[in-house]
Parts: structure tokens; C-alpha cells; sequence
């Protein structure tokens, strides 16, 4: 459970542990502030998050399929005869510097809402995400000690955010 400081005047909310709940707003603005996470001023009003904000999600997908692209671009410089083909008309170095672009995005969303010792162990996700991926779209090899090193950062996530919620 992570409690941030609501940024709007919400007097008429209630904290939960699922969310919250307005009295006199409409249903529409409190699933947006669920759902966004927009909060900008500390007015003392607390709200609580059961689990992190879209923003950080958005952040994880974003950086895996950056990674996911540099590899496809040095594919694609491997196979290219010039050098302007292999680096400037390089789609998916675009693309991995656009994703890069759009999680520095995210990521400042993240922080606006949530204290940096809180999320960034759940960015250690990207490196169990990125080679499950990577096994998926070009069939490379994970070992059996890879695999325990992967379940090692899930123990460590979940460690590390339960000490924070705490």
C-alpha cells in the first residue's frame, strides 16, 4: 500500500484501500484521478494507491520494447552494406529513441505521484520482461541459472516494495 499526497482538493474523498471514493464528485473525475494519477499541489489530502500507477506500467513497456528495438537496430545495422542505411535511415533506432523519449515521459509522470524509493524497484522489471521477449521474437537461450537469477529479481521486487509500503 502506498500513500501519496493528492495534489487537487478532494475534501469530500475517503481513503481506501482500493482506491478512493468521491462523495460529491462526480464518478467520472475520481476514476480519471485513479486512473491518471495527475496530481500536481500538495493540499494534505491523502489518497492511497493499492497498487503503482499506470504511469510506471507504462514506463516498464516502454523501456522493454526500447531495449526490444536496439536489438532489432543492430540486426539491422549487421545486415546493411552503407552507412547511411545502417544508422540514419535505421527505422528501428527511430523507433528505440522515440521509446526512449515517451519513458522519460512516464517516468517523470511516475515520480510527480510517487517517491523514487518506491519505484524504482519495480523498474527491475524490465530485466525479467526484456528476455522473456527476447526468447519469444528471435527463440535465443535462457540457462537454468538465468532463470533463477530472474526469480532472484522477482523475490526482490516484491521484497523491497512491501518494506516500502510498510
Amino acid at each position: 500500500m502506498l500513500k501519496v499526497n493528492c495534489l487537487y482538493d478532494l475534501r469530500d474523498c475517503v481513503s481506501a484501500t482500493n482506491g478512493f471514493y468521491a462523495t460529491s464528485w462526480s464518478a467520472g473525475f475520481s476514476a480519471f484521478c485513479r486512473a491518471s494519477c495527475l496530481f500536481r499541489y500538495d493540499l494534505g489530502y491523502t489518497v492511497t494507491f493499492s497498487r503503482p500507477p499506470a504511469a510506471l506500467w507504462a514506463f516498464i513497456l516502454v523501456s522493454v520494447a526500447a531495449q526490444l528495438l536496439n536489438k532489432a537496430s543492430g540486426l539491422h545495422v549487421a545486415e546493411a552494406r552503407a552507412w547511411i542505411d545502417a544508422w540514419l535511415l535505421n527505422p528501428y533506432l527511430c523507433a528505440a529513441i522515440a521509446c526512449y523519449g515517451i519513458g522519460l515521459f512516464c517516468w517523470m509522470r511516475v515520480l510527480a505521484v510517487m517517491p523514487l524509493s518506491s519505484a524504482y524497484p519495480w523498474t527491475a522489471l524490465i530485466y525479467v520482461l526484456t528476455p522473456v521477449a527476447a526468447v519469444l521474437l528471435w527463440q535465443e537461450q535462457l540457462s537454468a541459472t538465468y532463470l533463477v537469477g530472474m526469480a532472484c529479481i522477482l523475490c526482490g521486487i516484491s521484497l523491497a516494495t512491501k518494506a516500502r509500503a510498510k
